[in-house]
């Protein structure tokens, strides 16, 4: 039972982290600020700062993605209001921010410092600033506060807190009060034993408590927050401190990391064959990779042994057999990460290409298909280029130099490794009719190579990899980068002083002839540019669109047309805001991005302040040198013109049929009204009249004039222009429909099968859709009738859907529409009948009909094969 039990909670817990790693991270987009140093800043842009990286943390913690968006604290303030943020990073409390902002606990605590060059010792307290002179910012919350609360204490003011630092190192002003992170920050880094921080107590009107601000619609953001850090361990919190706080030069360990340190011995495996990266000199490992170690065994007080191996393989080897712990240069890659972890990269070198000099330039790898590539077994440059090439060629050697004798030798086409350890393998072993002929336009990442179960070891050597200053960085790089390592030939002294000086002459003449003919190409280059700018103005003079050109939502380019159509000077156009030509009920912004999906419709304003409608289309480009956006407008007034006439046009069109119509509905009533007043006027006659016969044939006749009368008012209704919204019955709009073709229905033995809904209403145009409705009937009654159908049926369904729309489906059993064509049927005079028959416009005018002024939709489909079915949907309001 109990291994039953350890089995079922082993695959429990495997279930549970396939279904955590399976779980999406969303983003969620934070403040950071541009200046707020040591807090949250940019340096090189690239957000830091004490802040970012204890939301790094809690990201971690929370299972989301941390997006940083620069800006200054006012714009963040605005932009969280506007709701394109989600957190403030780093605020106080105030009362008035409650409309905006909802707050997590408390994060951090923003203790205050004085700050006093070294040698002053009276500088304790805030009593003892009284009648001396301190450097502070102006606007500063805390040099408000000092202003307000202290007035015995003299302020002088700065832009920058260098400045400050400086003058308290010179001893021009006495002291500084600043947040104690900021204070420690800078001495530090700049001013590490010229000046020194004691603690203050908490003065009159500060709050040292800092939370993160979360917009207010996203209460559960700050619980999800709130869980995230308070999961945040002590050794964490500890190191974030350590990081900000001591000196640079130092890296924080963790107890069990030092307890790790104290008990291990570090076995190194490396080959001796990889100069400048790695080899051996006088029996000591050396070159480019093992600088960087020795710098991490410097700083960590690592204990390490190191062996040597003639291949590279039995280094991976030993990794994956854990009988060395450590190889310093190598790189990631699929088959590797199986049984090891790397640390962070501190070192990327390009993979070259060599060939005998009478090739020509390797622009890609892709020009290396077919031919021999000679490149080492198991080693990087071959697995990254497997991985991304798998189709290459490859020749395996064992060493660089033994690649580089087969390509020298024509046995091999190329040869690869990284660059620098191409060149030196190529002049140290004097294989001159080699070059270095292109680039893979891969990089081969330096990384320490660990074997899996030290993951403790990678941390500490990515803490001490972090701690490394870019001087220390730049000394190795210019150190192997540019150092000469190849032993000099046994030449006479002469030579070696006439050898360089003719090159370096040769290279000068050379690289001279190279910057002028690029000055010309420059130069030529920039002409067809501007040249081509001008041609590109002068097409869009020419084009029918309203053209213009904007940069931050000014106008910079207009054409001709557009200033035709909005009636303004050129003048007045430029540099003005694009938003006076619209009339807007949305920002701008949505507007334009919408038109990058699809042309969209709105009104325009001229300059006489008359609205007229056009097309909009936008898209961003690249003018004079400037991310711009281009907006393409077109007058719809026209066209709009043109859809009402065809409107009128369709509708006159219909009016025959629709006469027939009614004069087949009106001929059997006007026949037994002539039949039963020659029966009266005859019994009359011969005084036969009987007073109840009389009565009853009136009663007739006068039912088949209200019947007369109902299919006038009908017509009426249909003919009629008005535009009036109303609330209407659906089930008696499409009766009064059926009532005006119902008669053509039966001569042509078409059955209506009537299953509308009796309860639903619509708040719409009723005169327009009934116009639809006989658009659509009557299709169908044609298809019918030209395809001679025996039993021909219609069918109409109405039903609601989502709560939002009425839905009317209009089924017949015509034989469906052809696939060619039925993407056609609403384009204006297309028509599959005789043009004595049809004029192309009755489903047109139904589509613009439904979309723009009903604003809802239509669509045309072949259904169970012998069935075509229309379906229009209509907003119940």
């Amino acid at each position: 039972m109990k291994y039953i039990l350890l089995v079922s909670l082993f695959f429990l817990n495997i279930f549970a982290n396939s279904i955590n790693n399976d779980i999406k991270k969303d983003n969620i987009y934070f403040s950071s600020d541009l200046n707020w140093i040591p807090y949250s800043y940019y340096d090189n842009k690239i957000p830091k700062g004490y802040i970012l990286d204890y939301i790094k943390l809690i990201a971690k913690k929370g299972n989301f993605t941390p997006i940083f968006l620069p800006d200054e604290f006012s714009n963040n303030i605005q932009k969280i209001k506007l709701k394109k943020l989600d957190v403030l990073s780093g605020v106080i409390y105030k009362k008035s921010r409650e409309d905006f902002l909802l707050f997590t606990d408390i994060f951090l605590k923003q203790k205050l410092a004085i700050v006093t060059n070294s040698n002053s010792f009276e500088l304790k307290d805030i009593k003892s600033l009284d009648n001396k002179t301190i450097g502070m910012i102006k606007n500063w919350a805390i040099t408000n506060l000092m202003e307000k609360n202290y007035p015995k204490i003299k302020i002088r003011y700065y832009n920058s807190l260098d400045e400050i630092f400086k003058d308290i190192k010179n001893q021009k002003i006495d002291a500084t009060v600043q947040y104690n992170l900021t204070a420690k920050y800078y001495i530090n880094t700049k001013y590490i034993n010229t000046l020194k921080t004691s603690i203050l107590p908490k003065i009159k009107g500060y709050d040292e408590n800092i939370y993160l601000g979360v917009r207010k619609d996203r209460p559960d953001l700050v619980d999800r927050l709130n869980k995230a850090m308070k999961s945040i361990t002590p050794d964490e919190l500890e190191y974030l401190n350590d990081k900000w706080e001591s000196n640079k030069d130092q890296i924080y360990l963790t107890h069990k990391e030092k307890e790790f340190i104290k008990n291990h011995t570090i076995r190194v495996s490396f080959t001796t064959n990889w100069a400048p990266i790695s080899f051996i000199d006088n029996g000591k490992a050396y070159g480019l990779g093992f600088d960087f170690w020795y710098n991490i065994v410097k700083k960590t007080n690592l204990k390490v042994e190191y062996k040597t191996e003639d291949k590279f393989y039995k280094s991976l080897d030993e990794i994956k057999n854990k009988t060395q712990d450590v190889i310093v240069t190598t790189s990631k890659t699929k088959d590797r990460e199986k049984y090891a972890i790397f640390s962070k990269v501190y070192f990327k070198i390009p993979i070259g290409i060599v060939t005998t000099k009478d090739q020509n330039y390797i622009p890609n790898v892709e020009s290396l298909r077919g031919k021999k590539i000679a490149v080492g077994r198991n080693y990087t440059a071959y697995k990254l280029l497997h991985e991304n090439y798998p189709y290459l060629n490859f020749v395996f050697v064992d060493n660089v130099t033994q690649g580089l004798e087969l390509v020298s030798s024509n046995k091999a086409f190329a040869a690869v490794d990284n660059i620098p350890v191409l060149a030196y393998n190529i002049k140290k072993n004097s294989l001159h009719n080699l070059k270095i002929s292109g680039d893979t336009n891969l990089d081969y990442n330096l990384q320490v190579m660990i074997r899996d179960d030290y993951v403790i070891l990678k941390n500490i050597i990515d803490k001490a990899l972090d701690s490394q200053k870019l001087e220390e960085k730049e000394k190795i790089y210019d150190k192997w980068l540019d150092l000469e390592l190849i032993k000099s030939f046994d030449y006479k002294f002469l030579i070696k002083i006439l050898i360089p000086i003719i090159i370096i002459f040769f290279i000068i003449i050379y690289k001279n002839r190279q910057l002028t003919n690029y000055q010309k190409a420059l130069n030529i280059t920039k002409s067809e540019l501007e040249l081509s700018l001008e041609s590109f103005k002068s097409l869009l003079d020419f084009t029918v669109d309203g053209i213009f050109i904007l940069k931050d939502k000014k106008i910079i380019f207009v054409n001709n047309q557009a200033i035709s159509m909005f009636q303004y000077t050129k003048e007045e156009l430029l540099e003005s805001s694009i938003e006076k030509l619209f009339v807007l009920d949305k920002d701008i912004d949505l507007i334009i991005e919408e038109s990058r999906k699809s042309s969209i419709e709105l009104n325009a304003i001229n300059s006489e302040n008359k609205s007229f409608p056009i097309m909009l289309k936008s898209k961003n480009i690249l003018f004079e040198n400037n991310d711009t956006i281009i907006l393409s407008t077109i007058d719809m007034t026209e066209i709009r013109q043109r859809e009402r006439l065809l409107l009128q046009q369709s509708k006159i069109a219909s009016l025959s049929e629709m006469l027939c119509n009614i004069a087949h509905q009106w001929r059997q009533p006007l026949s037994f009204i002539s039949t039963a007043v020659t029966g009266l006027k005859i019994q009359k006659e011969y005084n036969q009249l009987e007073e109840k016969v009389f009565f009853k044939t009136i009663d007739e006749i006068e039912g088949k004039t209200q019947y007369l009368s109902k299919i006038i008012n009908d017509f009426q209704n249909y003919l009629n222009g008005e535009k009036t919204i109303i609330k209407f019955d659906l089930f008696n709009c499409i009766n009064q429909v059926l009532n005006i073709l119902n008669d053509n229905f039966l001569e042509n033995h078409i059955k209506i099968i009537n299953n509308a809904n009796n309860n639903i209403k619509i708040v719409a145009n009723e005169n327009e859709l009934n116009q639809s409705l006989i658009y659509v009937l009557n299709n169908a009654k044609d298809a019918l009738i030209e395809k001679d159908i025996k039993n021909k049926n219609i069918e109409i369904n109405t039903y609601i859907k989502n709560s939002n729309f009425a839905v009317i489906e209009i089924i017949d059993n015509g034989g469906g529409i052809d696939s060619k064509i039925i993407d056609k049927v609403f384009e204006p005079y297309f028509t599959t009948k005789h043009k004595a028959q049809g004029t192309g416009l009755g489903l047109y005018m139904t589509h613009k009909i439904i979309t723009q002024n009903l604003k809802g939709n239509i669509d045309i489909e072949n259904y169970k094969s012998t069935f075509t079915k229309v379906t229009i949907e209509i907003p119940l309001k």
